[in-house]
């Protein structure tokens, strides 16, 4: 027998061994046969891998979600940093998040803290809670707030941007205090002239003429201050917007530059969202 033919003889002799093996084991009655090439079909892996990953990153509070701004992420001040925390239009309530935290990838984690839903300054209405409601967003900034509390916008908090820096910076839409008023009687037609031509949204008027009455001063000098805004307008059925703005404190950046991964948490540790970059 050449040597080609012995070792095709070895090599049967082993297959019919392995054979034999096999069926005295279990043959085809085996589970491990019933599997196929795979230990999980393709799709069935799938399926559990994407269903893990949306219960990890939705968690119980599926409608509230982050977002990241590359270009805010990345600044080195904490007082540019911010990420934002938006909620869906369609969830039906308001959440009360104030004890919901932020993390790093360094595990430093921040709660998000109380808000100012009505602002009054200097502090008045600082420790309501920060509760979105739907469709509205949460700019999150690293370092401290300008007047020294989280709040939520209004048509009248474009006032707070003559003395203060907001970044993002805040909306200039306040109401016009002639053209947007139910005026006090008391005003007359050279106070409102004045007040009609001088009047730029958003910006304080001091200083009046000396020639006008001190009622006229005396509106001006209140109305157009972020608290004699807001006093005047609360109770509009527009006054509130959908933003907020919440300041972590921190005197440092949070957030890696180059890679980090943002974790929201509820007030249980449980994760609610994630994002890496």
């Amino acid at each position: 027998m050449d040597d080609a033919k012995k070792d095709l003889f070895w090599v049967i002799f082993f297959l019919i061994i392995i054979a034999l093996v096999w069926y005295y084991t279990g043959g085809p009655n085996r589970p491990t046969s019933q599997e196929g090439l795979f230990l999980y079909k393709p799709q069935e892996r799938y399926s559990e891998e994407v269903k893990s990953t949306t219960e990890k990153i939705i968690g119980t509070a599926a409608g509230i979600s982050l977002e990241i701004d590359f270009d805010a992420i990345k600044q080195s001040d904490p007082q540019k940093e911010y990420i934002k925390i938006k909620t869906d239009w369609d969830i039906k309530s308001s959440t009360n998040i104030s004890d919901w935290t932020l993390e790093n990838k360094n595990g430093i984690r921040i709660k998000l803290g109380a808000a100012a839903n009505l602002l009054l300054l200097p502090g008045i209405g600082a420790t309501g809670l920060l509760s979105p409601s739907a469709n509205e967003t949460i700019y999150v900034t690293s370092g401290q707030s300008p007047i020294g509390m989280n709040f939520r916008l209004n048509k009248c908090t474009g006032y707070l941007a003559q003395m203060q820096t907001f970044i993002p910076e805040l909306s200039l839409r306040c109401p016009h205090l002639i053209k947007d008023e139910l005026l006090p009687a008391a005003l007359d037609n050279a106070c409102i002239d004045y007040l009609n031509q001088n009047y730029k949204t958003c910006i304080a008027i001091f200083n009046l003429p000396s020639n006008l009455s001190t009622t006229c001063k005396d509106y001006a000098n209140y109305r157009t201050t972020y608290n004699g805004c807001a006093d005047w307008h609360k109770n509009d059925s527009d006054f509130y917007d959908n933003e907020w703005r919440v300041y972590l404190n921190n005197a440092s950046e949070l957030w890696d530059n180059n890679h980090d991964t943002v974790t929201l948490r509820d007030e249980n540790g449980k994760i609610i969202d994630q994002r890496s970059y």
